[in-house]
This record gives structure tokens, C-alpha cells and sequence, in this order.
């Protein structure tokens, strides 16, 4: 059975949303390389992933372009290192990269470092998924509450949002956190539920109802 999973680099500060049935916490002594065969690992024995969620921070220069990079395990996610994750090949249906402008391409980056398009279409092409990515700064959230911390919320995109696709091709889902046309989110779908900043994190269950209620389901 497909399940979900969620790497999260500690350095983007915050507990792990509850937003998978693997949530693995990484930081900068686990080596790429060991992040990529474990993550392989669980997708075999699971059958198969429907989504694989990387949030981490991306690298951005002085003047806020990012395409350098995510800041995953000991090296980085990088046009060097992609690579090592061809160990999901055929067992994962779509990778979601919470990080800061990690499809943005800095001027005069080609196929280079600096062009987060084209390591989102590496990573694309590497494990045969589709990877979802925004070209901006994202932003998250979590609340101080009664001495505890409530795990990240990142929310609405911001920013352009693409599609990369194992063929090469790219898509716009959303321009500057609007869907666009045919990627709407269904009629039917209830409005996204959220607890009150002020309010505690919700009971399990509860939280399970509402990650599923939270934004489309490309994402």
C-alpha cells in the first residue's frame, strides 16, 4: 500500500508536521547518500510512495534568488548529489520540495548551479516523479503555546508553483499562488480547516482529518 513520507532537515527550525505515516528528521551529519538508499528502502517495502515531501531551506544569494540548492543532510541537495536519488526510481508518484525558491534560476544560470529548474527536472528524471516546486520564498509558521511549539505550517504557496515532469517537461500549476486554469481545487472540496494560532496542536486523529483537508490534492 503507497504511503507517505516526509524527510525534514532540523535546521528549518520546528517540529515535523504530522503530515505522513514516515517522518524521517535529518540533519547535517546524515549523508545524502544515506538519506536517498533509506528513503528507497521505505518506498520498497511500503510498495510504493505516493508522496515524498522534502522540507528543508534552499539556498538563496545577497540579491533572494535561489536554484542553489536544498540544505538536506551532509552535502546538500545539489545538481552534484542528485543523483544518489535514483534509488526511488519507479517507486515514488510525486515529490513535493518545501524549501525557499528551489525552481528559481539566478541570472545567468544555465543547466548550472543557480538553475533550480533544472535540478527539479534532474531529481524529476532521476526517479521518474513528478516534483512540485515554488520559484519563490516560502514562509511557515508555528506557534509558542502553553511551553510547547506547534509544528510547521507552511500554508499557501507562495509565489509560482511548476510541475516537473520525468519527461523534461515543465508546467505552471499556480502564478503567484493563483491556481491556473484545470488545476483548481474540485467544487466539492471542503474549505482547508485550520487550528487557531492561540489553540494547541490537535489530538492525532484529528490532525489526520485535517492534513487531509488542507490545500489540493497535487499537493
Amino acid at each position: 500500500m503507497a504511503i507517505d513520507m516526509l524527510v525534514h532537515d532540523m535546521r528549518l527550525k520546528g517540529p515535523s508536521p504530522r503530515i505522513a505515516a514516515n517522518i524521517w528528521e535529518v540533519d547535517s551529519t546524515v549523508p545524502i547518500q544515506h538519506i536517498a538508499d533509506w528513503s528507497g528502502e521505505v518506498a520498497r517495502e511500503s510498495g510504493s510512495l505516493n508522496r515524498y515531501v522534502i522540507m528543508a531551506h534552499g539556498y538563496e544569494d545577497t540579491n533572494g534568488h535561489g536554484g542553489f540548492g536544498i540544505v538536506l543532510g551532509k552535502e546538500d541537495l545539489t545538481l552534484v548529489t542528485v543523483s544518489c536519488f535514483k534509488t526511488l526510481r519507479g517507486y515514488v508518484d510525486r515529490i513535493i520540495l518545501f524549501s525557499c525558491a528551489a525552481a528559481d534560476v539566478a541570472p545567468g544560470a544555465n543547466h548550472t548551479n543557480g538553475d533550480g529548474a533544472w535540478l527539479c527536472t534532474q531529481l524529476a528524471v532521476m526517479t521518474q516523479a513528478k516534483v512540485i516546486a515554488s520559484s519563490a520564498t516560502q514562509y511557515y509558521s508555528n506557534t509558542t503555546f502553553w511551553g510547547g511549539v506547534s509544528p510547521i505550517d507552511f500554508g499557501d504557496w507562495e509565489g509560482d508553483v511548476f510541475e516537473f515532469s520525468p519527461n523534461g517537461n515543465k508546467r505552471l500549476l499556480k502564478k503567484g499562488g493563483v491556481f491556473t486554469k484545470g488545476e483548481e481545487p474540485r467544487q466539492d472540496e471542503p474549505p482547508p480547516v485550520q487550528a487557531t494560532p492561540q489553540d494547541p496542536p490537535p489530538p492525532p486523529e484529528i490532525q489526520k482529518q485535517l492534513d487531509d483537508l488542507l490545500g489540493p490534492e497535487i499537493f
